[in-house]
């Protein structure tokens, strides 16, 4: 006898599963029933449930053009768009711009005027389907006050996904650390996901992206490792890592596994090299990595398929004292792989030494931000670039940024994102740069 293998549906058909081999007739019987099991079929017909589950796919502006702009790109998160246009272009009023959105074979065209840059204006790119746009200038910089949300802290993870950012603890005078968990898709809007995360608050961890994943791994001399897919629900990993307690240790998402290396433990700069495949069982794999122990980098440069270790300190931690200064300031960039085999790529930055500095890799190269210079109260709002993470060059027209150590930095939809950092004047105040890499910068 046939096995039943489920009850009647809609139409009152059973699905059956018979027995190998089946009889011709039979056959054809099966092929008649199939979309009543589900097969057969990607959309069966009348089925409502089915349909009401497909969710339409988002319209994506493609092609941007601005009426008096030459050679204007455009960046579409999903949420916001951002047309560049040449660093030079002049406005002699409201700005034009021509828009054209696809959706597979569907193509949408629309004209929007703008009154001026940097000015957000939503627009309806299909029924129900809006985004903010603006316009901006390559190689700009603009702000954002960002008063009424998250308080100013330092160290924290900034993290790029689902179409924006998640801000992830870090520390203030004012309330230590801290482990709540907020998110933005315009920079301008930002909601508290979690007010206290079930990790321990923290600055200074490796904060990563691994296989959909926020990981938060150690920092403040902690030993545990915990991930969320939405920032909101956390698993522990472990609390008891075997790479022991150190403070801002690095970490990248290489070859489908994490990789943590760098960071200072003790007063000691450390130079050894873990891998994890989830966050839950770490293997050793170099014991010393042929640069110098290091720590004190705020965040991870992973370009090209290798790992950069760029710069980098250490300073002392003198025994019941809460102040630390700096001790040794590296100046070479070293490069791996794997985190096992490296090479020494540069024994010189192009900027001055520092520690306490944020780094970031982009598909175009790798950036630099503030940091503490020869003391770590001698703090900067120089921000640096590199086309091949190993020549920077300084990027112009920060200087009314406030200066900062251990700020947090990030691509978002093709800008570079500058928040956070020490000291109290840093504040909450967001800086976004649209880069020209037409120039390298």
């Amino acid at each position: 006898m046939p096995n039943l293998i489920a009850s009647a549906r809609r139409n009152a058909i059973l699905c059956i599963e018979f027995p190998s081999p089946i009889p011709h007739w039979i056959a054809v019987l099966t092929l008649i029933a199939l979309t009543a099991c589900g097969g057969g079929s990607d959309a069966p017909a009348g089925n409502e449930e089915s349909n009401a589950s497909i969710q339409p796919r988002p319209q994506r502006v493609t092609t941007a053009a601005v009426r008096s702009c030459a050679g204007a790109q455009v960046r579409d998160s999903g949420k916001v768009i951002y047309v560049l246009v040449a660093r030079d272009c002049a406005s002699s009023g409201p700005l034009e711009i021509s828009l054209q959105s696809e959706l597979g074979s569907d193509t949408r065209s629309q004209t929007v005027t703008l009154p001026d840059f940097g000015v957000a204006l939503s627009v309806e790119l299909a029924p129900g389907e809006a985004r903010e746009l603006s316009v901006h200038r390559k190689g700009s910089w603009r702000s954002f006050a960002n008063l009424d949300t998250w308080d100013w802290r330092d160290g924290a993870g900034l993290l790029a996904k689902d179409g924006g950012l998640y801000l992830l603890g870090g520390w203030s005078s004012d309330t230590g650390g801290k482990n709540d968990v907020w998110f933005t898709s315009d920079l301008s809007k930002w909601t508290r996901l979690v007010e206290h995360a079930p990790w321990p608050g923290r600055h200074g961890a490796a904060w990563v992206a691994h296989r959909n994943r926020l990981y938060v791994i150690g920092g403040d001399f902690l030993v545990d490792s915990w991930s969320s897919e939405d920032g909101v629900n956390w698993v522990r990993h472990t609390d008891t890592a075997p790479f022991g307690t150190r403070y801002t240790p690095n970490a990248v998402s290489i070859n489908d596994q994490l990789v943590l290396y760098a960071g200072q433990g003790g007063s000691e700069g450390l130079n050894d090299v873990w891998a994890s495949a989830d966050g839950r069982s770490w293997q050793e794999l170099v014991t010393h990595a042929p640069y110098a122990g290091r720590g004190l980098i705020h965040g991870s440069a992973l370009f090209n398929g290798r790992i950069y270790v760029i710069g980098g300190g250490v300073k002392a931690v003198p025994e019941g004292e809460g102040y630390a200064e700096t001790v040794v300031e590296y100046a070479d960039i070293w490069s791996s792989a794997d985190g096992i085999v490296w090479r020494r790529e540069a024994d010189t930055l192009g900027f001055a030494p520092r520690t306490h500095f944020a780094v970031l890799a982009t598909q175009a190269g790798c950036w630099v931000a503030n940091g503490s210079v020869g003391t770590q109260l001698n703090t900067s709002s120089e921000v640096f670039f590199a086309a091949d993470c190993v020549h920077f060059m300084p990027i112009p027209d920060t200087s009314p940024m406030a200066v900062r150590h251990a700020s947090s930095l990030v691509e978002f939809n093709g800008s570079i994102v500058v928040l956070g950092g020490h000291r109290d004047t840093a504040g909450t105040a967001i800086w976004q740069y649209f880069p020209d890499h037409s120039n390298n910068r």
